[in-house]
């Protein structure tokens, strides 16, 4: 099981540009038929490919040379060295693999939610304030950095003050993103720690000290 990472994502702003975000919201949320209990999805503003749906990560496995070298040094059993056979690359897995990369990047669900996310899953445990002001969500081991801030590139109109604690960690991390003069700027605090606005393009959130 993974470590969790809490988080609260409060937005502000004029009215009319909240009442969109929550309406793309709950538009996203019944586009991808998520869990009747979820309150925000990160396919609202970064969708997963649905090619990459129950995709499978082809560089862990081996073609069926690598595979027969393998048990050829580790001496293993005919039944084991079947077994693995079932499973061998293709030269059809490797084009398909290689044409998946070629668009999207990645030729797996995994890699490309890390790369774009930040995280392996979508939002957990999620519910929202009765005002709607605030939604509350647990992600996989990490922060969803990457998906707030298409969040606030999205609205530029809102300021999304993203919250939240690390399980094992101490001390919570609050980013404000807003934009101005057409340039996305974050302010950051951590304990007795913090940072004037500056781009966000300039700071790298994983990197503070």
């Amino acid at each position: 099981m993974p470590n969790w990472c809490s988080n609260t994502l409060s937005i502000n702003g004029p009215q009319e540009a909240i009442d969109r975000f929550h309406a793309d919201r709950k538009a996203a949320l019944k586009g991808k038929d998520c869990e009747f209990n979820q309150v925000i999805t990160f396919h609202q503003v970064l969708p997963l490919p649905k090619e990459l749906l129950n995709s499978t990560k082809t560089y862990s496995l081996m073609t069926e040379e690598q595979i027969r070298a393998t048990a050829f040094a580790n001496n293993w059993s005919d039944e084991t060295l079947q077994d693995n056979l079932k499973h061998a690359l293709t030269p059809e897995m490797i084009a398909e693999s290689n044409r998946l990369i070629q668009k999207y990047g990645h030729d797996n669900w995994y890699d490309w939610c890390i790369a774009n996310w930040d995280t392996k899953w979508d939002a957990v445990r999620s519910h929202i304030d009765d005002d709607g002001s605030n939604i509350h969500f647990e992600t996989a081991w990490s922060p969803p950095t990457k998906v707030i801030r298409e969040f606030a590139s999205a609205y530029p109109e809102l300021t999304f003050i993203h919250s939240y604690s690390l399980e094992g960690e101490n001390g919570d991390w609050e980013f404000t993103y807003f934009t101005e003069d057409d340039t996305l700027m974050v302010e950051w605090e951590y304990s007795a720690m913090s940072g004037e606005a500056i781009p966000a393009d300039e700071l790298d959130e994983h990197a503070i000290p």
